[in-house]
């Protein structure tokens, strides 16, 4: 899966003009459940099930494209500096 905040911006604006490109947006609730559990759970289970699929939409001819952080929490992209790059797909509407 191409992680779009290890990109260059040159790197991200060949790949938003890429028609096979689909950005993958992984998003879940920062909120308590319980004691026993940290805050970003609904975070993981979303950061893996988009690691999940990514196989699946190579193999029927797209281009995952990961936006926000990894389950790491090493890189972050911006909603604006994403929604930059996604405006300027021609698949985007």
């Amino acid at each position: 899966m191409i992680r779009l905040a290890e990109r260059t911006h040159e790197d991200a604006t060949r790949l938003a003009r890429d028609p096979n490109s689909v950005v993958v947006f992984p998003l879940g609730a920062i909120e308590e459940h319980g004691p026993h559990l940290p805050l970003l759970v609904d975070w993981l289970g979303a950061a893996e099930l988009t690691r999940v699929i990514a196989p699946y939409l190579r193999r029927a001819g797209w281009r995952p494209v990961l936006v926000g952080t990894n389950r790491e929490d090493r890189y972050k992209c911006s909603l604006d500096c994403a929604a930059h790059y996604v405006r300027a797909s021609p698949r985007c509407a």
